[in-house]
Parts: C-alpha cells; structure tokens; sequence
C-alpha cells in the first residue's frame, strides 16, 4: 500500500501545467477595435482644429498688435521731445543744406554750410550798408566858375570834388576837401546827404597837400537836413593791424561822384617828404582813377586816410593810395579853426641810431632841403644842418620837428638849435627864426 501511495504521489509531482492557448480571433478584433478608436479621434482631433483656428488666431494676433501699437505710440511721443545725448558726432554729420522748419515746442540745433557766393554776397552786403552809414557826412562840393565868352555870353563851369564833415561849431559845418581849384572859383556849392545844396567859404587851406577846409553856416540848412547829416570819425592810421585789413573808398574814387569801392591795404612803410613834415602813405590793392577824390575808411566807418595818388609812381598810377590821417590830424585842426599853418621851410629825414652811434653823427633831423624865401633859408639853414632842438624841445626826428612847428603861430619867434658838420666835427649854432 505504501509503493500504491508513493506511486500516486509521484504522480501527482510530475504533473504539467499547460499554457492557455492564444485564441488569434479574439487578438486581432482587439486590433481592429483599437485602430477604430485612433482613426475616430484623429479625425475628431482635425475637425476640433479647423473649427477652432480662426477663433485661436484672431485671439493671437489681436494681442500681438496691441503690443506693436503701444510701441509705436511710445516712439511717437519720443520724437516730439528733445533727448540730449551725450555721444561724439563726426564734423560731417553736423553740416546740414538747408534748415528745417520746426515746431516752437522743438529745439533744434543746425549748422549750415557757408559757400563762396554767401561770403562774397555778405561782403558785397557788408559794404553797401558801411557805404550807407558813411553817407552821412559825405558832401559833393563844386566849384562854379562864371566866365565871360568872345561873345560876351557867360560860360558856367565846374570842378568836383568830395568832402567830409569833420567838426562843426554851435553855427557852422566844417568840411574837409581837396582844394583844386575850389580857390579861384566865384562860389563853391555843397550838396548833402539829402541833396540839399549851400553855398561855402573857404576857411583854410594847407599849401602842402592841398586839402582845404570849407565852412557853411548851419541857417543855410534846413532842420531835416541838419538832422540827416553827421560828423566823421577819424582813426589812427599807423596801427599795425591796419595792414593787411579790409578797408572801403568812399567819395569819388572811380571818377565818378557817390561811388565806392573795397580792397585791402597792402603797404604801409611808404613815406614821401613835404615842407616840415613827413606823411605816411596806405597803398591798397584797389584799381581806380588816377585821380581818386574822398576818403579811405575802417570797417568800423573812421577815415583813415584821405585818397591820393599824387605820390605813386609810374607802374602803379590807378592803384588806389592815401595819405594816413595821423599825420593830417594836426594840420586840419588849424585850418578849421581858422589858424594859419606854421612854416619853418625843411624837408628833412630821421638821422638813424646806426650813424648816431657808429659816426657819431647827432639825432635829430637832417635837412635834405630849403624851401626858397622860406623862414629857414632866412636864417642860413642850410641842407646837411641837423636840428637838435626848438626852444626847449628836444628834437630826435622830423615827427618831433612836425609836431613842435605846428604847436607855435605863423609869426611867433622860436629858438631853432642845429648842429653843422665844420672841419670834421659837428658844432653846435643856435638861431632866432620867425615862422612864415
């Protein structure tokens, strides 16, 4: 019974347990099922997105140009105000053609270019108005000349010339001319700024230069024009900054009367010698007439010198000269104050430092030449003298001599001290002269 049992057992251990077996049917209608849900919802999932594109883009978009819009609302306001950047700008980038209209609220700095025309064009400008301003104290003086023909008809000519108002006095005008022939003439006739003529009298003339000046009584002269007219200014025509600067004739420097004319002044160191007195000559690079009439005046309107060309040589007859002012201030003085001008009768030069210390020869001015029937050819002056001192001035060059002689009166007695080279030494001679 045990062997049956054991047996049975045995049995019993050794029995298998056999898989399920697949049932293929079953698996693949699961499949088919499964693929049906996927192509159902797939399609469901297209529909869903086609019918919701338009409503998701719209929602997109709509806040994408909310975004964009308030962007540009804040450049807007940016461009309407003015941001001050601190950052380095090319020279090109300044320079702009033209300026651009702006609004009050806005400010905007432009730099314009500056061409060739502008400059010539404000220039041109530029003296015009100096012309205007000028015109004021310019006068067309002209000498009337009645003359009796062969057929005892009367001839009435003229000569013209341009004057200045240099002064005036509680009662009359005094203007500054070149005399001409203004002194033979049977009336002289000023014309003013507002064309209103009188009649002149000579007041005083300068034998040396021939510059005259002429006197009208201000009752000849309505209250509009006395109010129209003024008086010129004089400068000094011995600054170094005068040469080379901008300078305007005015007057009568073409020939013709009211004209005017620009250039610059290029020569300064020309000095020509007359009786007692030695004048600087401002030669400018202008082409006039040779026989220019008027002024030479600054860009501030001043005369600086009075139009000559009597001085020029030959190679330089219409190039337009003056005679400096400085020189001529003292002389005009006189003459409108109806003083006669003081002559002793030299022409002379400066004695150098270089022979005053090398030969020893003695500062003062050298005599070069005696005015015949002069007050110093009277004295025994004689050419080679050296004048040292009048009365107690000393005398180192002609610009003392000048000053000291029109100090005095025609026909007041001065002490002239020289000295005269005599057996190889100079010797001192003190004279009473009586100045012409």
């Amino acid at each position: 019974m045990n062997d049956q049992n054991k047996q049975t057992q045995s049995d019993f251990l050794e029995e298998t347990i056999k898989k399920r077996p697949v049932n293929k049917q079953k698996v693949a209608k699961r499949m088919i099922e499964v693929s049906l849900l996927a192509i159902l919802f797939g399609a469901i999932a297209c529909a869903t997105i086609v019918l919701l594109s338009p409503v998701l883009e719209n929602m997109i978009f709509s806040e994408e140009e909310e975004e964009t819009e308030s962007e540009v609302a804040e450049m807007d306001f940016a461009e309407d105000s003015l941001e001050v950047v601190a950052e380095e700008i090319a020279p090109e980038d300044m320079l702009v053609e033209d300026t651009e209209e702006v609004s009050e609220d806005t400010v905007v700095i432009v730099e314009e270019t500056i061409t060739a025309q502008q400059i010539v064009e404000e220039e041109a400008q530029l003296f015009a108005d100096l012309a205007a301003s000028c015109s004021g104290w310019l006068v067309t003086v002209r000498g009337v000349y009645n003359n009796e023909s062969w057929l005892e008809s009367s001839l009435v000519s003229t000569s013209e010339s341009s004057g200045a108002i240099v002064t005036e006095s509680d009662t009359e005008l005094y203007i500054l001319t070149n005399s001409g022939d203004m002194s033979r003439a049977d009336y002289i006739e000023l014309t003013f700024v507002d064309g209103t003529s009188a009649v002149g009298a000579i007041r005083g003339e300068d034998s040396n230069t021939g510059l005259m000046i002429l006197s009208v009584s201000k009752g000849d002269l309505s209250a509009e024009t006395l109010e129209e007219i003024s008086t010129a200014v004089f400068s000094s025509s011995n600054l170094k900054s005068n040469m080379g600067s901008r300078v305007l004739a005015v007057g009568n420097p073409m020939g013709v009367s009211g004209s005017y004319v620009s250039g610059t002044i290029t020569a300064m160191g020309i000095e020509v010698n007359s009786w007692d007195i030695n004048y600087k000559v401002l030669m400018t690079d202008i082409y006039a007439s040779q026989s220019p009439q008027g002024f030479l005046v600054n860009l501030r309107g001043y005369i600086v010198g009075v139009l000559c060309n009597d001085y020029n040589s030959g190679d330089t007859g219409n190039i337009l000269s003056a005679l400096g002012i400085t020189e001529l201030k003292k002389t005009i003085e006189l003459m409108y104050n109806g003083s006669s001008i003081p002559r002793l009768g030299i022409q002379g030069i400066d004695v150098t430092a270089a022979a005053n210390e090398g030969e020893g020869v003695p500062l003062g001015a050298y005599v070069t030449d005696v005015l015949v029937d002069s007050a110093a050819m009277s004295a025994g002056i004689q050419v080679g003298d050296i004048v040292t001192a009048i009365d107690e001035t000393e005398i180192t060059g002609m610009s003392e001599l000048t000053s000291c002689i029109l100090s005095h009166q025609a026909g007041e007695a001065v002490s002239v001290t020289i000295c005269r080279l005599s057996q190889g030494a100079y010797r001192e001679i003190e004279l009473h002269i009586v100045l012409l």
